[in-house]
């Protein structure tokens, strides 16, 4: 999506990229000469151009799950309902708030996330532990590799 310079006066004609950075640079490796684009009758307002962002930014693939409810948050907090969000992004609301939850773990437990070392299956049962549990039940699915199933056994059992 592009769209004309809203910050500073600018030529006739002049645009700025809103989104899509990556997507362009690919197109001119691959020695592409034009792309599909959308050009927007106005600049947006600088809360839209974020939110535009955070949305194409959540269509990426691999995205770490935390930089996912991170970027929901973002949205949340920009006054956007729960509901909206899953539609712009293409997912069911339980789905957008869960992980949104995941933001609620002890710092650790979500280092471990980033570090690929828990799931978030592994993550959404450990909510229900106060934060030292958290921490002690996330050490043994590492330790024993647990399944999700048994994570989730062995919360009911706290």
């Amino acid at each position: 999506m592009v769209g004309r310079a809203g910050f500073e006066p600018a030529e006739e004609g002049s645009y700025r990229l809103l989104i899509g950075d990556r997507r362009l640079k690919a197109a001119g490796k691959a020695g592409l000469k034009t792309v599909p684009a959308v050009i927007l009758d106005e600049a947006l307002k600088p809360e839209e151009a974020l939110e535009t962002r955070l949305v194409e930014n959540l269509h990426r693939e691999g995205l770490d799950p935390l930089d996912e409810a991170e970027a929901y948050a973002a949205l949340r907090e920009m006054g956007v309902r729960v509901s909206a969000i899953a539609r712009r992004v293409g997912k069911r609301r339980p789905y957008v708030s869960k992980r949104m939850r995941l933001l609620r773990l002890h710092p650790s437990v979500r280092r471990e996330m980033r570090r690929r070392t828990l799931t978030p299956g592994h993550a959404q049962p450990l909510l229900r532990l106060t934060p030292e549990k958290q921490l002690s039940l996330a050490e043994q699915v590492k330790a024993e590799n647990l399944s999700v199933q048994e994570t989730r056994r062995r919360v009911r059992e706290i």
